[in-house]
């Protein structure tokens, strides 16, 4: 499945609730401002949630490109390092982005 083409953007909607946006001005089924937790119902914390979620969103696809780009750096750094000191890090490293790109 799918998600929604980014970029995305937050406003706040006629009902008065913070919505998230597509591309294309259509309102996603995301609303902050509204619901029974109480988290979300707070107004003062609506509108940061959106952008919060809209700021995410926008950037997950370059921030997964860039980490990936990373890795390939690591690998061929614990590759062809002299110093068992460079090897252990680059290693830690992947791992790290490996635990990371394994929840995308």
């Amino acid at each position: 499945m799918k998600h929604t083409p980014t970029p995305w953007r937050h406003a706040r909607a006629v009902s008065g609730h913070q919505a998230i946006y597509d591309a294309d001005g259509k309102e996603l089924l995301v609303r902050f401002g509204e619901g029974q937790d109480e988290f979300w119902k707070q107004p003062k914390n609506a509108k940061a949630n959106a952008a919060f979620v809209v700021r995410a969103v926008n950037a997950h696809d370059g921030l997964v490109a860039a980490l990936k780009n990373v890795a390939m750096d690591m690998e061929s750094m614990r590759q062809d390092a002299q110093s068992a000191s460079v090897r252990h890090c680059a290693s830690e490293s992947l791992k790290l982005i490996k635990a990371a790109l394994a929840k995308v």
